[in-house]
């Protein structure tokens, strides 16, 4: 449970909905609260006599016992949502020995929330959504990280007035490349400048100079990363007068000259998308864990990588001394503005984009086009061999999807939650069920439905993958049997006909290019019936 401002709160579920028109959201049994986060679509919301227009990013609770109703106009179109339920317990009781907390009473108001940060609170309700039933103290932690966004105390952003110093490093962050001096600073901000610059100082930690010399360099580092631009160009372009100057700041503050910088190997931190560097032979010097040893390619490629723990501490990765991190969208921006400090960051978001749209676009940002060019021959010669495989055995017409079971839902996948979604369709170049194609891979989002819903987008052929947590697999609850022996399973035809085949899903997790090219064969075994000869493959470089 998490304590936040006298109350508990208790998460019990959260599942991502399809909202149609006359819909409802909302506990009736008066049991639990529910959040609606809102990740695409518009509509009309109904709270009780009001109505409003529901839009991407808005977020909405319903006390236990209400509901908000949910209607489609012409011009409308269909919301996509994470249904978060939880309970709310309010403090009773305290002394030094026992605090006493009941539920009655103690709910929310129903109707629309308001957070300065509804990116971070629909980044966090993905990541619950995904992996809510793999570590309980993560989901707990992301849990609570959600609630103190949207139930902090304070003003809103817009009402907070930031500091002088603030207003400062904003301008010097836009402006970096204008004239810019501590005299002319301080007079924009009506501030004496000795004041100014003790104040600068306490708020910073460095001297106003130092800050925007470090601020010019590390803009200037970004412009020389991959060589693009002359010397004296770049200087001009940060803010100096002339190269030479600019030259012997960039060794002061670095420890190497413009010209050492560009010629060199880039030292990058990768907390995700490793796969994808690895295929464009990037070798990071440090890396969060990864699932590509289960290909062969751990072991040799990343025996000298650092392996940067789940918390990414900051001080770990600039002792690295890294030119380049790439973070992804669910590091706080407290942890970014320390990972920022130490070199340049940039977030990637997991599931925003599908595996081929992220390998061009880090093949861009690190410059890298003709490797990417190289690997992707490489991948469509892989995927041809499997086609001809398969061409023996699929009809042209036959339709292929993966699914994935957690418990009573079953999820549909798009490209950009892995699971080899990518493969089957780009590389494969297979057939997938209209509606899994309407209503998931064409808009790019996944799609949770119950048993009673599959036939409505089940394929000829079945890639099935099981989720299970930890808990679950040390106290099997017998689930997964019961929907496997139920008459809506049994009914399904690629399940009457034996073309369902069950997968492993850590083989199949990774979304990255060099996990799509290994899991080619594994998924054309799998479809062929010649799943055993699916062993485990060596590196490819």
């Amino acid at each position: 449970m998490t304590l936040l401002h006298r109350c508990l709160y208790q998460f019990v579920q959260i599942r991502f909905i399809a909202c149609r028109d006359g819909d409802k959201v909302g506990d009736e049994t008066g049991e639990s609260h529910v959040l609606l986060i809102v990740a695409e679509g518009s509509a009309e919301i109904r709270i009780g006599d009001n109505a409003l227009l529901l839009t991407v990013g808005d977020i909405y609770c319903a006390a236990p016992g209400q509901v908000l109703s949910i209607r489609h106009a012409p011009e409308h179109t269909p919301v996509r949502a994470y249904r978060l339920d939880f309970e709310r317990f309010g403090l009773m009781e305290q002394s030094s020995a026992h605090r006493l907390f009941r539920k009655p009473g103690f709910h929310l108001n129903s109707g629309k929330l308001h957070t300065d940060e509804p990116h971070r609170v629909l980044a966090l309700a993905e990541e619950l959504a995904v992996r809510s039933f793999e570590d309980p103290r993560r989901t707990e932690s992301r849990f609570r990280q959600l609630l103190e966004a949207l139930f902090e105390p304070g003003l809103p952003a817009e009402e907070r007035p930031p500091s002088k110093v603030r207003q400062a490093v904003d301008y010097m962050r836009e402006h970096y490349s204008d004239k810019i001096t501590r005299d002319s600073m301080a007079d924009m901000l009506r501030l004496n400048p000795e004041y100014f610059s003790v104040l600068f100082k306490k708020e910073t930690g460095v001297g106003f100079s130092e800050f925007l010399n470090r601020l010019r360099i590390e803009k200037a580092k970004e412009l020389l990363f991959l060589g693009r631009r002359g010397v004296h160009d770049t200087a001009i372009e940060v803010g100096y007068a002339d190269g030479f100057y600019f030259s012997r700041k960039f060794k002061e503050l670095t420890g190497e000259t413009p010209t050492a910088f560009i010629g060199r190997e880039k030292r990058i931190v990768a907390l995700q998308h490793v796969g994808h560097l690895l295929a464009l032979g990037v070798h990071p010097v440090g890396a969060a864990p990864t699932y590509l040893s289960r290909w062969g390619v751990a072991d040799e490629w990343l025996t000298d990588v650092a392996e940067i723990g789940e918390l990414h501490p900051a001080e770990d990765i600039a002792a690295l001394q890294p030119d380049l991190v790439i973070a992804h969208h669910l590091i706080g921006e407290e942890q970014l503005e320390r990972l920022s400090s130490a070199a340049r960051t940039v977030v990637v978001p997991y599931n925003k984009r599908g595996p081929f749209e992220l390998f061009a676009y880090f093949a861009e940002l690190l410059g890298k086009q003709e490797e990417a060019a190289t690997f992707l021959a490489r991948y469509e010669r892989k995927a041809e061999q499997a086609r001809q495989r398969l061409a023996r055995v699929l009809r042209e017409e036959e339709t292929v999807a993966y699914y994935e079971i957690w418990q009573d839902r079953i999820w549909l996948m798009s490209e950009a939650n892995g699971r080899g979604v990518a493969n089957l369709y780009r590389g494969l170049r297979l057939r997938p069920p209209e509606a899994l194609q309407r209503e998931v891979l064409e808009p790019g989002v996944p799609l949770s439905i119950k048993l009673d819903e599959l036939p409505r987008y089940a394929a000829d052929r079945m890639l099935v993958g099981v989720y299970r947590s930890d808990k679950e697999n040390a106290n099997d609850s017998g689930w997964l049997e019961r929907l496997l022996q139920s008459r809506g399973w049994k009914d399904i035809p690629a399940v009457r006909e034996g073309r369902v085949s069950f997968v492993d899903l850590t083989v199949f997790a990774p979304s990255d290019m060099l996990s799509l090219y290994y899991q080619l064969d594994v998924q054309t075994d799998y479809l062929l019936g010649e799943s055993n000869k699916s062993t485990q493959q060596k590196p490819i470089f």
